[in-house]
């Protein structure tokens, strides 16, 4: 079974999502990569918590962002980026 789909199950036999599950998940739901069941979750829980929602608008908009880029970013950039995202926005994005 692969990383991300233990992770769902894992966050699926919670009773109720946390903040931290959300911020986990926060990419795969973006990306419409979550199980449905998992995806409604995410979703209800966006609906009801603003720092959640915050997180997901700046996630979307570094996203955004990084498609406007011309040229690749540099592999230390990306790596540097992608660390202090995950510092700051709490965030496990992976390589």
């Amino acid at each position: 079974m692969s990383e991300d789909r233990e992770k769902e199950i894992r966050i699926l036999e919670k009773q109720a999502l946390e903040c931290a599950d959300v911020e986990e998940l926060i990419s795969d739901y973006i990306d419409d990569e979550l199980i449905v069941v998992l995806k409604a979750r995410v979703a209800s829980h966006l609906n009801h918590c603003e720092k959640c929602r915050e997180c997901e608008e700046d996630t979307r908009s570094i996203i955004i962002l990084a498609k406007t880029l011309q040229r690749p970013v540099p592999q230390d950039v990306r790596r540097r980026l992608r660390e202090k995202l995950n510092q700051t926005l709490g965030l496990n994005l992976q390589p």
